[in-house]
């Protein structure tokens, strides 16, 4: 037979359950502290545009894709890795996009700017909030969006204010 306590609120528990959960909330407290446990903050899918959105841009029926100049000599060079030539892509997919800066300048991160649409929406601010960025690469895992054609403009600066801009069409089927 199991010893019985009475605890504090005067209730009497069995002692064998309290070392039992005890010993469980210890191993978790070991887990978590020593940075066993890790949880991805981008694991789960996040809604990019809403339907409402694509729909009031206009989506980019009328538009193709293609690369713009950079509007500076030497500025950074942006290159969409992924999605890549095998477009349409499903939703949720990866964005992997990578920049080359020249001359040994450096990729400023803050001059990152993304719109979308015929209304140029600026989802930077979504997108950062998502992503893991790097002074060569962007990461964006589980990205949603309405299915349809979609207009992107990305554009970086170095840190010799030189800026590059590209335009993107996404097709989500």
């Amino acid at each position: 037979m199991r010893d019985k306590a009475r605890s504090i609120d005067g209730n009497v528990r069995d002692r064998g359950h309290t070392s039992i959960a005890r010993t469980a909330a210890r191993v978790f407290v070991l887990v978590v502290s020593q940075g066993l446990l890790y949880t991805d903050v981008h694991a789960a899918p996040f809604v990019l545009i809403t339907p409402d959105e694509y729909v009031s841009a206009g989506g980019a029926e009328a538009i193709t894709s293609k690369d713009l100049e950079p509007l500076a000599p030497g500025a950074p060079d942006i290159h969409v890795v992924a999605p890549g030539d095998d477009n349409p892509v499903a939703t949720p997919f990866s964005v992997k996009v990578n920049f080359t800066t020249h001359d040994d300048a450096k990729l400023d991160k803050s001059s990152l700017k993304i719109e979308y649409g015929l209304l140029h929406l600026d989802i930077t601010s979504r997108i950062l909030g998502h992503c893991t960025f790097s002074p060569t690469t962007l990461d964006v895992s589980e990205v949603v969006v309405p299915k349809g054609r979609h207009k992107l403009w990305l554009s970086v600066a170095d840190d010799r204010g030189r800026r590059s801009m590209l335009s993107y069409v996404l097709v989500v089927r």
